[in-house]
């Protein structure tokens, strides 16, 4: 599939990440500047099970480019066949291994059609993110904002979704960024709006 329909950078400029989506499994690859090349940085990125999961739909990195979120919209929990679940995934770069690592669980869709991790975004030191979840609710959205305390995730802030008719199809969370500090993330839907909110 073709790479690079979602991409992010280091606050310096000297790492990049992208994402290849469109093969449907889906794959993410990062690459650091050496000198005027840019090299491979740790290893190519899959989810684990799942032929169209769409891994690499959405990513961000944190600023120092050593923690990456990445979402995969139509990831189905256990390689199961129904519907675009989503999930969602963090990753810290382990410098002795010169690899990607697993930092925290798997956040995973609510229900079978969420496409969590349609959208995600993260703080500038890489603990908290945004999550989307475009799908939820028969296509009214969901935006969820999470921290890793290096035990648990814990939600920040409440749920951010259309509260207007019951029938809205909205989609809030088809984009979303957050601050450095994460104390702001601004929700954009399908229905030509983008809200900003205060995370307290």
């Amino acid at each position: 599939g073709l790479f690079g329909p979602s991409v992010s950078i280091s606050a310096d400029g000297a790492i990049i990440a992208g994402g290849g989506p469109d093969g449907d499994r889906g794959y993410v690859e990062a690459y650091r500047r050496n000198g005027l090349t840019w090299e491979i940085f740790g290893q190519r990125l899959e989810a684990d099970d799942g032929d169209t999961n769409r891994f690499g739909f959405s990513l961000d990195l944190s600023a120092s480019g050593l923690t990456l979120v990445i979402g995969a919209p139509s990831n189905v929990e256990g390689g199961g066949e129904i519907g675009n679940g989503g999930m969602v995934r963090l990753l810290d770069y382990d410098e002795d291994m010169e690899m990607w690592l697993p930092v925290a669980p798997d956040l995973l869709a609510l229900t079978p059609d969420d496409e969590t991790g349609y959208a995600v975004s993260m703080s500038s030191n890489g603990r908290t993110i945004v999550v989307a979840r475009p799908g939820l609710n028969s296509l009214r959205g969901r935006v969820q904002t999470y921290r890793w305390n290096s035990v648990e995730w814990i939600q920040t802030g409440r749920d951010v979704e259309d509260s207007a008719a019951a029938d809205s199809t909205d989609e809030w969370g088809r984009s979303v960024t957050m601050s450095s500090n994460s104390n702001r993330i601004a929700v954009g839907t399908a229905a030509d709006f983008v809200q900003v909110f205060e995370i307290q």
